[in-house]
């Protein structure tokens, strides 16, 4: 049964998963991530490790818990003319509770952003209008994410989590007679 669990197990985690973009990617994951341009997976040592890098969380000796607000309005046109891009807004945070395990550094946390303005949304643009797609309707998007991180040596932090986005996708269908 082990040598089977093995392969199965591998199998499963690099199976590929359809990417999904959201508002965080655009703008970062509260202020000093944003404000390093999302540079920072090597070097988290904030909430934001739970979104950027998990195992980063078990650099924190102690517990945090950290609520900023997102707020962004862009401003794009064609030819002069207003694209009316709707601008992104919510809640964005979360907590790490570090501690030991069998004197092991480990930590658990949670990031979330969560929309002020709307949790979905639908919108159908005339064929002739511009679309800019990293800037569009899928940026009102709740996110939360559960994170765990060990670190069996000084020299090594390990990291994982879970993730949960709101799909984007939909539908529309017309029938009769």
């Amino acid at each position: 049964m082990r040598a089977t669990a093995l392969p199965a197990a591998l199998a499963l985690a690099l199976a590929p998963a359809a990417a999904r973009a959201n508002p965080l990617d655009m703008y970062g994951f509260l202020s000093r991530s944003t404000a390093l341009g999302g540079a920072v997976t090597a070097d988290v040592g904030d909430v934001s490790a739970g979104y950027y890098n998990p195992a980063g969380l078990a650099r924190l000796r102690s517990f945090r818990a950290e609520l900023g607000y997102l707020y962004t309005s862009p401003s794009l046109n064609t030819d002069g003319r207003d694209n009316h891009v709707d601008s992104t807004r919510g809640f964005v945070g979360g907590l790490v509770a570090p501690g030991r395990i069998f004197r092991l550094p480990f930590a658990f946390g949670l990031a979330v952003h969560v929309p002020d303005d709307r949790l979905s949304q639908v919108r159908a643009l005339p064929q002739t209008q511009p679309r800019w797609e990293l800037y569009s309707v899928r940026l009102q998007r709740l996110y939360i994410a559960a994170s765990l991180a060990i670190s069996p040596w000084r020299w090594l932090r390990l990291g994982g989590g879970l993730v949960f986005m709101a799909s984007t996708r939909g539908g529309f269908d017309i029938s009769g007679r």
